[in-house]
């Protein structure tokens, strides 16, 4: 039994990434815990057996999703069994950056 789908949008700061002119540094990493704040849980819950599918993208200065120059992607989505979703984002900018992570996943049994 599925249930979804669902989706979800949260703002994040895009950690920067110190050092990127140096030859052994090409990118950065910033790790989300991110669980959905749903008025009503999805039935079934989230779990690692979900499908989650993530975007990301940058903020500009007026909130709204804005294609930069800074490089960004995800690198990794894992759905776990306390009902929280890990996000890896991936960037290749020297400064934090806010950027907004988008859901939309599926949950079963």
């Amino acid at each position: 039994m599925a249930s979804g789908p669902w989706f979800f949008v949260q703002n994040v700061t895009i950690n920067g990434v110190a050092g990127l002119g140096d030859r052994n540094v090409v990118y950065g990493v910033t790790d989300f815990r991110l669980i959905p704040p749903f008025p009503q849980l999805p039935d079934p819950p989230i779990s690692s057996a979900s499908w989650v599918w993530a975007s990301v993208t940058e903020l500009g200065p007026n909130g709204e999703p804005h294609l930069g120059d800074a490089p960004m992607w995800i690198g990794n989505v894992a759905p776990q069994d306390d009902q929280s979703i890990l996000i890896r984002v991936m960037s290749a900018w020297p400064n934090d950056l806010p950027g907004q992570i988008k859901l939309i996943f599926w949950s079963q049994v």
